[in-house]
Formats: C-alpha cells, structure tokens, sequence
C-alpha cells in the first residue's frame, strides 16, 4: 500500500503550537496535542479537520481545525493551476529554502501586495531595490525581474500594460511564473496562504462579538511545525518551517445546502431568515466578504424536542474578507457591497433551489446598498 504523504488521514495526531493569545481554558503551557477525527476531503482553500484534544475538557473535546497548507489545499493549487503535491515538490521546497532564495522571494510578495491593489507601479518601483543576485530565484530557471523590468522600462510602464492582469492572483502566474520551478511555485502557494490565514484572522477579530453565536468561536491561532530537514533547520524566517491555522468552535449540523434534507419543510422560512439576519450582521461591522454560500452556512439544532426544533444558524469561512479601509468612501464601500450581494447569495439562491421542490421561499431584498448600483453611464 503506497504511503500517504499528506499528514491529515484520520487517527493522525498533530502537535501544535499556541500563536498569541487564546480562548483555550485552562490556558496550555506548551503544544498540544489533537487527534485528527474526520478529514474533510474537499475542495478547498485550507486543510479542515474535525479534531479531538483530551486535554480542553471544559469546552468539549471537539474542535475544527483549520490549517492553511499550501501542499494540500486542493481549491488553491486548481485555481493556481499547479499539480497536487507530491515528494518531489517537497524536495523542491526545501531546497530552495536551503538556498536562501525562498526567503527572499517570500519577502518579495509580502512587501508588494500593492502588486494585488490599483497602485502605479511606475512610482513605486520595488523591483529596483532588490540586489541583482537576488533577483535570480532559481539556477537555470527564470529570472522573474526580467520581464518586469523590460515592460517598466517601456513608454508605457508596467502599470499599463498589465492593468488587465492587475489586482488578480493571476498577475504573476501570466508574467512570468509559467517558467517558475517546483520550489518557486510552492513559495508562491506558501504566500497566498499567508494571506488567507491573515484575512480569516481579521475578521475573528472584527466580529469578536458575533463569536459563539453567529459565527463559531474563535479558539486559537496555532502552527503547525513542519519536518523540515536538519540541515535547514535554523535557517530564516521560521515562518517557512511551519502551516498557520486557526482553531475553532465545532458546530454539529448540516450546511444550508441540505437543508431539504436535513430539516422540516416549516422550519426552512426561518432557517433562510436567519441565515440572511447573520449575513446583515457581518455587514453592519464593515465586513465584505466575497465567499458568502449556502454551503459556508451550517445549521446546528439547539432543542433535542421531536415536538419543536429549534435551529442556530452559523456563517463560516472569512478567509476571503476583507475589511472596510479607514479612507474608503461610502460610495466606494457601497459599490463594492453593492456589487458582492452577500444578502443575495443566501436568500436568492435558497428561493431558487426551493422552488424546485415546490416551496415558494419570501425573499425581499433589503436593498441596503441600491442608491450606489452602477447607473448606464458608469
């Protein structure tokens, strides 16, 4: 039986670390162990496990686990278009973390997130500030600044002549990536999953009040040590040796997606109302999030009655949220929520997938945000 090398099958258990503060009572001296209970074998943009920790009694012994692993984050690699992980992309990575390059590469894309925004480039001008040597990733691979360079040096500038790939996580992957090396490519990965588990902790933080009632509860950030060769061991940054993830509040239920065959045809009315009052909830603490679905919203049963159930609703996964910037207009907010329709992503689909089996939902958009929809002329 060929061997797994992804360290997520059932029964496994992993060793974390405790990133920062914690809701964890009593409050751990050192790692801790979990036990991995379910694997969740989806596509996704993070590793998600349900997990047993023997040791945190007083909040139950169950928790999900979120590991934002760029090796096995299925939905990532496919939209990035790089193949599943195998032994050979991990002798990739650790060599070129060996080399020193991956360090300096992951500095890079850290620094120019503007890379990501509607910024001039041609002011800015990052390229420039890194050494010659350290342009070059990788030996007989490409020297990623070339191409840049060339285009910046034109009449047009970067900036213009890349403005359709600007402000995608395809910018790089278009420019210049399609000749990136194994090493390189999982340094990119390494990145984007940074970024995710950055935004996923954001916003924990933003609706720390919605905690425990409309989303789960956050109950820690953690890491995950990865076994990284001895011999690379102490080399920088430390964050290369390791997987962030959060730890959180596991709800017992089932997604809004099954809700026909989950639920009783006279709760669903209220079941959706629900869903649609969390999404305004998130609204009103300045939360836009591009990943609102009925599959990210579970729904747990609060009263065990066979007479009368009554039923929590619960919006996950803020991994793709953003928060609203301090200078950001009402209009500019409100076009960009306008735009999104979280609302609608929960109540016009649910009225949609209802209809087919007969049930006629009541929807009415609140239409928070109609007076900054795009007119004929913008």
């Amino acid at each position: 039986m060929e061997h797994s090398i992804c360290p997520y099958d059932d029964g496994n258990i992993l060793t974390l670390q405790i990133y920062g503060e914690t809701n964890l009572h009593p409050h751990p001296t050192g790692p801790i162990e979990c036990k991995i209970l379910k694997y969740y074998r989806l596509s996704t943009l993070s590793c998600v496990m349900q997990v047993e920790i023997d040791t945190l009694c007083s909040q139950g012994k169950r928790f999900i686990l979120k590991l934002y692993d760029h090796r096995f984050a299925t939905q990532l690699r496919a939209d990035e278009k790089v193949e599943p992980f195998t032994p050979l992309h991990q002798t990739a990575y650790w060599d070129f973390v060996e080399s020193g390059r991956a360090s300096n590469l992951l500095a890079w894309l850290e620094e120019d997130e503007s890379l990501e925004e509607d910024k001039d480039l041609e002011e800015d001008k990052s390229w420039e500030r890194w050494p010659p040597q350290e342009r070059d990733w990788g030996q007989n691979e490409v020297h990623l600044y070339n191409k840049p360079l060339d285009l910046y040096d034109s009449e047009y500038g970067v900036h213009n002549q890349l403005q359709d790939l600007q402000g995608t996580d395809r910018f790089w992957k278009e420019t210049s990536s399609e000749k990136w090396g194994l090493g390189q490519n999982e340094v990119y990965l390494y990145s984007k999953c940074l970024d995710l588990y950055d935004s996923e902790c954001r916003a924990y933080d933003q609706l720390q009040d919605l905690q425990g009632n409309d989303i789960p509860r956050l109950i820690a950030k953690v890491r995950l040590p990865l076994a990284s060769p001895p011999s690379i061991q102490a080399l920088l940054p430390a964050e290369l040796h390791e997987i962030k993830g959060v730890l959180l509040e596991f709800i017992d239920g089932f997604t809004l997606l099954e809700l026909m065959e989950k639920a009783p045809k006279e709760a669903w009315q209220n079941i959706c109302d629900q869903a649609i009052r969390v999404v305004h909830s998130c609204n009103d603490r300045k939360i836009l999030n591009e990943d609102v679905q009925p599959s990210n919203v579970m729904v747990t049963t609060q009263s065990q009655s066979q007479a009368e159930k009554a039923y929590r609703v619960v919006i996950l996964d803020f991994a793709q949220c953003r928060i609203r910037e301090p200078e950001e207009s009402d209009e500019e907010w409100g076009r960009a929520k306008w735009v999104q329709d979280e609302e609608g992503a929960i109540g016009q689909v649910m009225k949609s997938r209802l209809k087919k089996v007969g049930f006629d939902l009541v929807y009415n958009p609140s239409l928070r945000y109609l007076e900054w929809a795009s007119g004929e002329d913008d």
